[in-house]
């Protein structure tokens, strides 16, 4: 499946598949269609490619955590 094997394997029925990539699926739509590729293979519908940027999402998230945190509970003499 990889042109060059040192970035990834996939085993032959395409179910199993291993990558060093860092952040590969935080790419919604790329992660998307390559679910909608195994669920084709169960004979499954395929699920819309646009969707919301994951890594984004994550990031406003935590950010969010991080206010409540910062909101609640005295940092400073942990960041001195």
């Amino acid at each position: 499946m990889f042109d060059d094997k040192r970035l990834g394997i996939v085993n032959e029925t395409q179910s199993i598949w291993g990558c060093y990539l860092h952040g590969l699926f935080d790419n919604g739509p790329w992660r998307r269609s390559w679910l909608n590729h195994l669920r084709q293979q169960r004979g499954l519908l395929s699920l819309p490619t646009v969707v919301p940027n994951y890594r984004q999402q994550r990031e406003t998230v935590l950010d969010s955590i991080a206010d409540r945190v910062a909101e609640h509970l005295d940092l400073k003499p942990l960041l001195e």
